[in-house]
């Protein structure tokens, strides 16, 4: 590379940087998560065997998750590492807490669906 000193001075030099690398690891944060199951009329029978089901609705619910699934910088810059974290951290994990508890909320609408029509049906059985 050609250097400038004054008007009339070129000579060669060399442009040295530190440096700059990064790796990274996924996280998995899971701060908070809920759920349950309802059944409205349990039977439980003790004649020749345990025999337990349910005569009405059951109704599985998620109520919620909140954490996420994020990449993390891993850098030899003191601090970087945790100042990139947390923005990656509050980027990401809104989004997924949103959507694993949507995701959760259908699995339980279809676990109470299933639910319902094979605890009916084995209290007839």
């Amino acid at each position: 590379m050609l250097c400038t000193h004054g008007i009339f001075k070129i000579r060669k030099c060399w442009w040295e940087s530190p440096e700059i690398s990064f790796g990274y690891h996924i996280h998995l944060d899971v701060w908070f998560a809920s759920g349950g199951v309802v059944m409205t009329q349990p039977v439980v029978l003790l004649h020749d065997g345990i025999k337990i089901c349910n005569r009405g609705i059951v109704s599985a619910t998620a109520l919620g998750t909140l954490g996420g699934y994020t990449p993390q910088i891993d850098t030899p810059i003191p601090g970087a590492d945790a100042i990139v974290n947390t923005i990656l951290r509050t980027q990401f994990e809104p989004f997924e807490s949103v959507t694993a508890s949507a995701i959760a909320g259908g699995v339980g609408w279809l676990a109470s669906g299933i639910a319902t029509i094979f605890g009916n049906a084995r209290c007839i059985i």
